[in-house]
Parts: C-alpha cells; structure tokens; sequence
C-alpha cells in the first residue's frame, strides 16, 4: 500500500498541473519599526503588585526596604533621619 507523505503530494501536484509550489516570500522587508509598532499592539502593561509593609502597614513593593520606615524582613536596615 501507497503511504502519501508531503513529498510524495507535492510531487502528484507538480505531475498534475505541470508547475512547482511556490513559497510565500515577502515582496519587501518590514523595518524594524513596523515590526515593533505591529507587535505594541499586543504588550499589555500591568501595575505593580503592592504588598503591606508589615512595621508601619504603608503600601510597598515586595522584597524593597520600605521607604517610609526603613524595615526589610523585619530589621531595621536604613535609619530615618528626622526632618528640621
């Protein structure tokens, strides 16, 4: 029994209709600007996630010394210095 394969299709194409497959080529090169502008299209942009600083509750990112207090992990690591 005959196995048809993608060659052995192609060739039965070519045989019947007498002409070669053609491949999809580009007909000019798409710059590296229309490239990017097609892509921005679909880039989504998320808020950062914000999480409780455990000493003064002020919201903080996660795993950054809190900027209000100066606790990281539960120690103090940057001292605050009082305003005049």
């Amino acid at each position: 029994m005959f196995e048809y394969t993608p060659q052995s299709l192609s060739f039965v194409l070519e045989s019947l209709t007498g002409e070669e497959e053609e491949m999809a080529v580009p007909k000019t090169k798409v710059s590296k600007s229309r490239k990017r502008m097609r892509n921005a299209a679909n880039f989504k942009v998320s808020a950062p996630a914000l999480a409780d600083c455990p000493s003064c509750h002020e919201k903080k990112l996660p795993h950054v010394v809190c900027k209000k207090c100066g606790v990281y992990k539960g120690q103090t690591v940057v001292e605050k210095k009082d305003k005049k």
